[in-house]
């Protein structure tokens, strides 16, 4: 695991942002190990996946805490978190398997949108406003919305934040409950994610050194090493900076990325 070492840095940059923006940290991790995967020799075809399958192994780690923390102010278990949470699991459960049959490009055609419209909406400021009327999402509709967030987050091993807290403050959940529900979903999606890829590699789970399925560890201890101590850092320095102006250089980054790829991918 000698190339561990090289991983700190983004472990740190992502822990940083994770605290000052209140962001899931696979939104900036996986194209960032993308970029370190092939700098180390690793096939771009197989960055993708093995990108996405590490992030969900650090995001099973980094959401645990954040999880326990809302568990203690009561802001988690309820009806919404019960229903819902099945048909995430499910999702989880579907993308899990189908990361390995969709085409590398594809899947980082999927992930630089997803990335652009972030982009977008933190740019622009967007948030989730609660509805004047009283809305509960109905069974079918809990198990389409649910089934989406797992299926998403599964594939590129990015929490489903953006999608669950705007659903849960649609149905007149306040900000502090949806902000416990989607940690304790997130921490879910990474358990059942990481778990199905284990299950998936446990025949030949010591076939590829420093790795475990397409979980790749020197990754996952680098990041781990550096990512929750800056976390808390970013929020003692979230009261402190600019944070409009600095979301906004951040929602110029992920645009830039995007772009880039996108404009790769046509061309």
């Amino acid at each position: 695991m000698s190339d561990w070492f090289i991983f700190i840095p983004l472990g740190a940059f992502v822990g940083l942002l994770s605290g000052l923006f209140g962001i899931g940290g696979g939104v900036v991790m996986v194209p960032a190990l993308i970029i370190l995967l092939q700098k180390i020799g690793i096939s771009e075809d197989q960055t993708i996946v093995i990108a996405s399958r590490t992030s969900l192994a650090v995001i099973l780690f980094t959401s645990l805490a954040a999880a326990c923390f809302h568990h203690k102010k009561q802001s988690i278990i309820g009806s919404h978190f019960k229903e819902l949470i099945l048909f995430v699991i499910t999702g989880t459960i579907l993308g899990a398997f189908l990361v390995h049959m969709i085409s590398p490009q594809y899947l980082k055609l999927f992930l630089m949108i997803y990335i652009f419209f972030i982009g977008l909406k933190m740019w622009f400021g967007f948030k989730p406003k609660k509805s004047t009327q009283k809305h509960k999402g109905s069974h079918l509709l809990n198990f389409i919305v649910g089934n989406i967030i797992g299926l998403k987050s599964s594939l590129l091993g990015i929490g489903g934040g953006t999608i669950t807290i705007p659903y849960l403050v649609w149905q007149n959940v306040s900000m502090q409950k949806a902000a416990g529900i989607s940690a304790a979903i997130g921490f879910i999606i990474a358990l059942t994610g990481t778990s199905t890829e284990l299950i998936q590699a446990s025949r030949d789970i010591f076939a590829k050194e420093r790795f475990v399925g397409s979980i790749y560890l020197p990754a996952l201890l680098g990041i781990l090493s550096t990512s929750i101590l800056f976390s808390r850092l970013g929020t003692k320095l979230n009261h402190h900076l600019p944070q409009a102006k600095m979301r906004k250089g951040f929602a110029l980054l992920l645009l830039a990325l995007s772009a880039k790829n996108l404009y790769e991918f046509i061309a």
